[in-house]
């Protein structure tokens, strides 16, 4: 049990750093579209990246979503943590929600 407590809210600070670093986008272009490649999707991608997370399509609670539309960006469960400690943790969250 105590090796779990560190494991809560890993995911869900990812899902709102996600959503932050949407806003954020949508705010800064207002005017463009969320089309893949977009100055939106690169901004979150950017954003994502700056706050510490990455892009990982392999995921397999990503490709998963991502089957019909290469649209990983926008979806919270295509980034992991960079760091290495965090990045384990993030891991060993997602093998115990399986």
């Amino acid at each position: 049990m105590l090796l779990a407590l560190p494991l809560t809210g890993c995911f869900a600070d990812q899902q709102l750093q996600l959503g932050r670093c949407m806003v954020d986008a949508e705010s800064k272009y207002p005017n463009a579209t969320w089309w893949v490649g977009g100055e939106r999707q690169n901004y979150v991608w950017l954003c994502m990246a700056a706050n510490g997370y990455e892009l990982n399509r392999w995921q397999k609670s990503c490709r998963a979503l991502i089957s019909p539309t290469p649209d990983t960006v926008l979806y919270p469960q295509c980034y992991q943590p960079v760091g290495k400690f965090v990045s384990l943790l993030y891991k060993l969250e997602v093998a115990l929600k399986r």
